[in-house]
Formats: C-alpha cells, sequence, structure tokens
C-alpha cells in the first residue's frame, strides 16, 4: 500500500516537474515576428492637356536712347499645352507632385500692325493638393496651387523690324480647382481649371521688346495612374 502511494506522489511530482520546465522554456522561446505590412505605393503619373485662354498683355517697345513705347491693342492668341508629371498620394486628403509641361507657339501682335512675333513657354512646377474625399466614392473635388519656373521662348519675329528672337527664365506660379472622376481603381480623370501667372518674356535684337506679364486661364483634361 506504501509502496503505491509513493509511486503516485513521485509520478505527480515528475509531472510537475516537466509541466513547470516546459513552460520555462517556452519562456526563453522568442516571440514570433509579425509579418512585415506592405503599404500600397503612393506614386501616380499623371498626363494633361488642353486650352490657354490668355489675357490681354502689355508689351513695351525699346527705342535705345529714345526710351521705350508701349504697343496698342495687343493680344496673345490662345493655344493650347500638354504637361507631364509624378506625384505621391501621401494622405486620402493631400497629395503632391512635380510637373513638367509646354505651351505651344502663339501669335503676339497689336492692333497697328507694328508688333508680329510668337511666343512659346515650357514650364516646371510643384505642385500641392487637398482632396475633398468626403463627399463620394466616385468624385473627388480639390484645390491646389503650386510654383515654378517659366522658360519663355520668343521667334519668328516680323515686327519691330530691330527686334530678334530671344528666350528668358522666369519665375511662375499657379492656384487651380477641378474634379477627380475615379475610372477604375487605379486610373483617374482630371478635370480642372488652372490660373496661370508666367511672368514677363523678352525677345532680343537691338531694340527689344517686353511682354509684361504672361497671364491665361487654362481648362485641363487629364489621367492619373496610381501604383496601388
Amino acid at each position: 500500500m506504501l509502496g503505491k502511494v509513493t509511486g503516485a506522489v513521485l509520478g505527480a511530482g515528475v509531472v510537475l516537474v516537466s509541466s513547470a520546465g516546459l513552460s520555462w522554456a517556452a519562456d526563453l522561446l522568442p516571440a514570433p515576428v509579425p509579418e512585415p505590412v506592405v503599404d500600397a505605393s503612393c506614386l501616380y503619373l499623371r498626363i494633361d492637356g488642353g486650352g490657354s485662354f490668355h489675357e490681354r498683355p502689355n508689351v513695351y517697345k525699346n527705342h535705345g536712347k529714345y526710351g521705350k513705347s508701349k504697343a496698342y491693342g495687343e493680344k496673345l492668341k490662345d493655344g493650347g499645352f500638354i504637361e507631364g508629371g509624378v506625384g505621391c498620394q501621401f494622405t486620402s486628403m493631400f497629395r503632391a507632385d512635380i510637373t513638367g509641361g509646354y505651351h505651344f507657339g502663339t501669335g503676339l501682335k497689336d492692333k497697328y500692325n507694328s508688333l508680329d512675333a510668337e511666343l512659346s513657354t515650357a514650364t516646371i512646377f510643384a505642385n500641392g493638393y487637398v482632396d475633398f474625399d468626403m463627399f463620394t466614392d466616385f468624385v473627388t473635388p480639390y484645390i491646389g496651387g503650386g510654383v515654378g519656373v517659366a522658360f519663355h521662348d520668343i521667334s519668328d519675329v516680323k515686327r519691330p523690324p530691330l527686334s530678334s528672337s530671344g528666350s528668358n527664365t522666369q519665375f511662375a506660379w499657379n492656384v487651380q480647382a477641378g474634379l477627380v472622376f475615379d475610372v477604375t481603381e487605379n486610373i483617374a480623370l482630371d478635370v480642372g481649371y488652372r490660373y496661370l501667372d508666367l511672368g514677363d518674356a523678352k525677345s532680343g535684337g537691338p531694340d527689344p521688346f517686353h511682354v509684361d506679364n504672361v497671364v491665361s486661364h487654362e481648362a485641363r483634361i487629364g489621367l492619373r495612374y496610381s501604383f496601388n
């Protein structure tokens, strides 16, 4: 009888010691490493185009020692542009991008046929946007703005007679607003308006002329492809 009791006590002790040892060994094992969570890429590509509707510029002609004169009835014809860029959707409400664009050459003339040239402009902008995505899942209104550089090129100068082609670089800025339509999970259609100030443009030659404040209102349409 005593032998049976002793055996039972010893067996229980072995079980307890074994359980404690397993528990202690488990405490020494490293914690399982969680699987890494990979966030969807914020990057997107964009391509845009549209029409530029220019405000009337002020053009001043340089006559050397005789001073300057102002053209009358100046007009910079409306034209088109194309632009592309890369950006990042940092949050659901904020995104930013870098864009490069080209405004195709348009005629620069005045009322009395004393001015006849062509102006084209390349641009680089850093832009930021606020997206108001709380309204619908399909359409997102936004506002934005940007700063950058405008590279003006005046060419095909027929008048004034002592002016010639010229180029210059100016500070440029824009403000804009629009609507983004989700076409697919990765593709969005962007329709918007942009106010664009490209600074001043200058010609070359002995008597150059100066185009003061190249400003336009743009109707834009484009596509964005998101890597998400």
